[in-house]
Order: C-alpha cells, then sequence, then structure tokens
C-alpha cells in the first residue's frame, strides 16, 4: 500500500487485521496529514509481520485513535526517513484503550518520537504494552528530544532496547504521568536516558547509560 492519502489502511470492528503487509509513503501531499495505518475503532485490532516506511514528515507509521477499546502491534517493523522531517512512529491519542506493542523494531532518523502515548495521567488510563521493542537511529534532538514520551499512566515497559546517537539532547524517554514500570532492557542516548516526572515511577533490573 503506497502514498494514499490520508491513510494507506485504515480498519475498525471486532478483530480485524492487517497482516504480512508493506505500507510505504514517500511522497508527501501538501496540506494533509498522511498516515500509514490508522487503527479507528473496535476491539482486537492486530497488526502483524508488517513493514512500515515512512520518508518525509507524515504524521504517523501507526495512528491509534480515541474509539479503539484493544489492539495487538506484533512482529512489525517501522522505518522513518528524515527527508526534511520525519514522521512519528506509534502514537496512541488520549483516549485510546489497551495496546500491546511486541517484538517490533523501530528505526528512526528524524527528530520526532518513535513511540508517543497520549493519555490523562488518572488512574484509568488503559495500558500500554511495549515488550521486546527495539528503536535505534540517528534521529537528532533539535526538534523533539526523546524517542518515546510518555503521558498516559499505568504503562509497562518490558526489555525494551533503545540506542539513540543523534546529536542536540537526544533522550531514550520522558515520562509525564504515573505509575509506568520499566522492567530490564537497555537505553542509550546522547544525553539523559530518562527524564522523569512522573510519580512512582518504577526501574527495575535495566541499563541506562549517557553517551
Amino acid at each position: 500500500y503506497k502514498n494514499s492519502s490520508i491513510s494507506s489502511v485504515r480498519i475498525k470492528g471486532y478483530q480485524s487485521s492487517i497482516r504480512d503487509a508493506t505500507v510505504v509513503i514517500d511522497e508527501m501531499v501538501p496540506g494533509i496529514s498522511q498516515r500509514g495505518i490508522r487503527l479507528d475503532e473496535g476491539a482486537d485490532l492486530r497488526v502483524e509481520n508488517t513493514h512500515v516506511e515512512v520518508t518525509g514528515p507524515a504524521e504517523n507509521a501507526i495512528h491509534i485513535l480515541d474509539s479503539l477499546e484493544t489492539a495487538t502491534i506484533q512482529n512489525c517493523s517501522i522505518v522513518l526517513n528524515d527527508d526534511d522531517g520525519c514522521s512519528r512512529g506509534i502514537q496512541l491519542t488520549d483516549d485510546a484503550g489497551s495496546v500491546e506493542v511486541l517484538d517490533t523494531t523501530i528505526d528512526i532518523h528524524g527528530s520526532n518520537f518513535a513511540v508517543f502515548i497520549q493519555g490523562n495521567n488518572t488512574p484509568d488510563d488503559a495500558m500500554v504494552l511495549l515488550k521486546n521493542v527495539s528503536i535505534t537511529g540517528l534521529a537528532p534532538g533539535d526538534g523533539q528530544r526523546e524517542a518515546i514520551r510518555v503521558e498516559r499512566a499505568n504503562g509497562r515497559f518490558e526489555n525494551v532496547t533503545v540506542d539513540q546517537p543523534g546529536t542536540h539532547y537526544r533522550r531514550c524517554v520522558e515520562i509525564l504521568a504515573d505509575d509506568n514500570l520499566f522492567v530490564g532492557g537497555s537505553y542509550k542516548a546522547t544525553h539523559h536516558p530518562f527524564i522523569n516526572s512522573g510519580n512512582r515511577t518504577r526501574f527495575d533490573n535495566l541499563t541506562a547509560r549517557s553517551y
């Protein structure tokens, strides 16, 4: 699926899925917010064994909206090339439901978020799980400084690897919400690996290093 204006693939419903697909955006359309994959609403949506590659300042490789109840993204790869700007990798809006991102790689070369988890920072925020996720690339920090931005409570980050050696204060994670748990994994960045402003953030058995 290639260069389809607002969304190359857009699904909703119950147990709808995208499997073994390739989604490419490499031509920008002026005045349109282009996205690779859009999960609109429903439950048990799945994106599996899928590659999304974006070259240029499109909006998101995968965009998850408020009406979604549950979704899983598994065994996927995302490449965000820097060509006069870079898109975001995976973005959840404030009221999106529970999402699991498993066994997935994101290679980011522009100054933007690889994963942007929006939320309300309340106990009612649905949990987001990142497990066995790898984020690499030479993204600089001159626009968006962190690879992962967390604005939602109750998140779990298990065995996540973030390696961000780019310039201009590039960071791994900024945490702006409460009750997030980081277990295992490796976090390396040019500036601080973590900026934590949340309450009751917990870090267990991980490695963090500033280049």
